[in-house]
């Protein structure tokens, strides 16, 4: 009989479904996989159609603003119903954990399993990045809540056999500005999980070589400069993006030197091409790899995903940070450090003087290679693995 994992996966995006995902195909090889998340969120239809078992539970009761980031006060009217919603997680892990009876359990920052882990005396593993929050914090009311927040995730953390930030080691830490002041010593560092194909095209490649052989693919010239737009958050948000895109078409037919494409990101519409002398439109583009090699700079939100993936392909980031999410916060500020990117407050009014800026100082361009080159030299799934297969044996 197989043994069993059981990955517990923080369902708010799709940052933490994905790089579970990996985690969990490669699992599956081997073993039965077991996932779990939030039910209704973009995370538990993006596990269902990869073909994952998902075990859905309630929502947790927070409420999302326009831009997919966090309503404060509509999330304070829930409050006494989140205790409840709380009590509930724990009593349904604890019911799972013994009915799915695991060899090992991942949780992709879920308290509960942990908890219940060490209840049940099963080995548990955590994916981490944030854990430090409070220093991106300015208001006095919120610093508080936000520091035992972080304080109870570090407790967790080093509860678990390990912990894998899946990002770079220091100095060159993506997430550093949120991490703890003292690093436990079960954080294992295993470099960023990035797009599976993207990793693929440029293991053992010069990314640069790559990057104009991807070019060449899509039938864009060396020398014309690519951005990329790939929206993400709730479908309102997306739908702002969208409109306030094509509110600037005028002024984007007049930069023949660059070619602008835009993902709608809506698979559940038909794979269409719509195309405008220099501008591409896709409802949603079923193989991105090429296109982030291509891109020179990649448009939208800051989240693991989208930063990773733009690190990895040597593209240059701009982005927007949504309402009160405060590891996005962080990440941006971090890129804007690294000069691997800057922030956007605005569409309309910070795009076309943004891209002037990064196009034109060569310091950007170096930057996000060095960074591209040094994403090659990690296997964060096959790291993972090695830690976690002795416990499945």
């Amino acid at each position: 009989m197989r043994s069993r994992v059981y990955i517990a996966v923080n369902g708010i995006g799709l940052g933490h479904a994905r790089r579970s995902l990996r985690i969990g195909s490669k699992l599956r090889e081997s073993t039965d996989v077991v996932f779990s998340t939030y039910r209704n969120t973009p995370a538990a239809d993006y596990l269902k159609r990869k073909g994952m078992k998902v075990i859905e539970l309630q929502e947790l009761s927070w409420a999302q603003a326009d831009d997919g980031g966090l309503d404060v006060p509509k999330t304070l009217l829930k409050t006494p119903f989140g205790a409840g919603v709380s009590i509930y997680h724990l009593l349904a892990e604890y019911y799972l954990v013994r009915k799915i009876n695991p060899r090992v359990i991942i949780s992709d920052m879920r308290a509960a399993p942990i908890m219940v882990s060490k209840q049940l005396n099963i080995p548990c593993f955590m994916l981490g990045l944030f854990f430090n929050l409070k220093r991106e914090v300015d208001s006095f009311f919120m610093r508080q809540p936000v520091r035992l927040l972080g304080g109870f995730l570090k407790k967790l953390a080093k509860s678990c056999v390990k912990t894998f930030i899946t990002d770079f080691p220091l100095p060159y830490t993506i997430y550093r500005r949120v991490l703890p002041d003292t690093l436990p010593k079960n954080f294992i560092f295993t470099g960023p999980i990035i797009n599976e194909g993207l990793e693929r095209a440029i293991q053992d490649r010069d990314v640069e070589e790559v990057k104009n052989e991807s070019k060449e693919k899509l039938g864009i010239s060396n020398n014309q400069r690519v951005i990329l737009f790939i929206p993400s958050g709730v479908k309102k948000s997306r739908g702002k993006f969208f409109m306030d895109f094509m509110s600037m078409i005028s002024e984007f037919k007049e930069m023949r030197n660059v070619k602008f494409i835009f993902s709608r990101a809506m698979p559940e519409l038909p794979m269409r091409r719509y195309r405008i002398r220099n501008i591409e439109v896709w409802n949603w583009i079923p193989d991105l790899t090429n296109y982030l090699l291509a891109a020179d700079i990649i448009v939208g939100y800051y989240g693991m995903n989208k930063v990773f993936d733009a690190i990895a392909s040597g593209s240059i980031f701009l982005g927007f940070v949504a309402k009160n999410q405060i590891e996005q916060k962080a990440l941006a500020q971090r890129i804007v450090e690294l000069g691997l990117g800057l922030i956007l407050n605005d569409l309309q009014t910070d795009l076309i003087k943004a891209i002037n800026i990064v196009l034109s100082d060569e310091k950007y361009r170096r930057n996000v290679l060095f960074f591209a080159e040094k994403a090659k030299q990690y296997r964060p799934i096959e790291t993972i693995i090695k830690y976690i297969a002795p416990f499945l044996e």
